[in-house]
């Protein structure tokens, strides 16, 4: 008797490609990741990355795979990085790096986001491509695509990707832009939906089907929530996302609160900084080369990130931080600020506190109030959340509620092999 088909999810994030195996019951049974190295340097405000190197990883991360777990594989999901995008040609080859979430090049002209239309920030995947469209950056025959969607088609042979509501919204929609041929645009398809089968040699068994890519805040809280209607979805990885499942049209959004797609049924407000874990880290980055500007040798920053938590925890709340470091996309002119500075306080554990409660209440604050009733407790991932005892203490004293780590970890690749389990017969 055959052993039952895994599905299989891949996440292409900012900084890393991981993936995840789960059963015929969605039980995690493998997880695995490795750093890109993508990152190519540019000008400020530019964030670009290298999506050949990206495709690599992935791929050696599959063939990597023990080959048990392999040759079970019966269905691949994928998510990642859902604003980002890519050009490509018809054959699969990237025509243009890949454009990050992180970009801000869509700021040089204070005027061209808003000639796009309402709800268009910098970093979505429409604003940047009528940006590259006005500068000269469209190649001929081009097509478009979210770095997971790229995946997925150069996996499947597929001369285009393929989007789902969740990344066509994280995009600004897919309504046409000034400049930009709607003909370049991803096939819009169904959430889960069976985009075409494995035809490229990558260690996987031939011929499984794929599932429609779908965007990673999405995807990590199919993986973690057990009640959506009562549990709110916290993760702090480089960026920080807080949820809430909703009714569809129950809630009216604030600024700095998205509205995003979840099921045929509900949908997800989310708020989502910016400067998330990337700011504590900013921190620790801080305090290691004031040591440096002393005269001092400074410590390795594993070793400053555990002396921040040990500070903050026997610290007092006497600061008020605001870690805006990035701006946001409601409001890019925002900045950090540190409030109640006297001749009393400022000891670094003081500002490390408060940064960690900052990072809980700046997304606590983007969120309507409506959001947080009758939820019980707040579901948390991430690897800042699990490696700091500060961020998870000053959430829960934040939220005013239970924050519970969840079990599962490299949560958007699981939920993306959840939706490729689906799929499986």
């Amino acid at each position: 008797m055959l052993a039952p088909g895994l599905g299989i999810g891949i996440d292409v994030g900012t900084s890393k490609v991981a993936l995840a195996l789960v059963d015929g019951t969605g039980a995690q049974v493998h997880t695995a990741s490795q750093p890109h190295d993508a990152v190519i340097a540019g000008p400020s405000g530019h964030f670009a990355q290298d999506p050949a190197k990206i495709l690599a990883c992935a791929e050696s991360l599959v063939r990597n795979l023990p080959a048990d777990l392999r040759n079970r594989v019966a269905g691949i999901g994928f998510t990642g990085q859902m604003h980002g995008v890519v050009l490509h040609d018809a054959q699969g080859h990237p025509l243009s790096p890949l454009i990050t979430w992180q970009d801000r090049r869509t700021l040089e002209d204070p005027g061209f986001l808003a000639s796009l239309g309402p709800n268009i920030h910098a970093g979505f995947g429409c604003a940047t491509l009528a940006w590259m469209a006005r500068h000269g950056g469209m190649p001929k025959g081009a097509r478009a695509a979210t770095i997971h969607g790229f995946l997925a088609a150069r996996w499947g042979g597929m001369e285009r990707s393929r989007i789902d509501p969740t990344d066509a919204h994280a995009w600004g929609g897919l309504v046409p832009r000034p400049g930009v041929d709607p003909a370049i645009l991803p096939e819009t398809v169904h959430h889960g939906a069976r985009i075409g089968a494995l035809v490229a040699d990558i260690g996987l068994p031939l011929g499984i089907p794929l599932a429609a890519p779908l965007g990673d805040n999405q995807a990590s809280m199919r993986a973690t929530l057990t009640d959506p209607d009562r549990e709110l979805a916290f993760t702090l990885g480089t960026g920080c996302q807080l949820s809430a499942v909703i009714a569809k049209g129950s809630c009216t959004p604030t600024p700095g609160c998205e509205v995003r797609p979840f099921d045929a049924d509900r949908e997800a407000l989310v708020a989502a900084p910016l400067a998330g874990g990337a700011a504590w880290l900013w921190l620790a980055d801080t305090a290691m080369s004031w040591a440096t500007d002393l005269g001092l040798a400074p410590p390795s920053r594993d070793v400053v990130l555990a002396k921040l938590d040990e500070l903050g925890l026997a610290a007092a709340d006497r600061l008020d931080f605001t870690p805006q470091l990035a701006g946001e996309r409601h409001d890019p002119t925002l900045t950090g600020v540190l409030r109640g500075l006297a001749f009393a306080n400022g000891r670094l554990g003081e500002v490390a506190r408060a940064l960690a409660r900052g990072l809980a209440s700046v997304p606590k604050s983007m969120l309507p109030r409506a959001a947080f009733a009758g939820r019980t407790r707040v579901i948390a991932s991430g690897n800042a959340l699990r490696r700091s005892r500060l961020l998870k203490a000053m959430a829960e004293a934040e939220f005013a509620l239970p924050v519970v780590l969840t079990d599962c970890t490299e949560e958007a690749a699981t939920g993306a092999a959840r939706v490729a389990k689906e799929l499986i017969p």
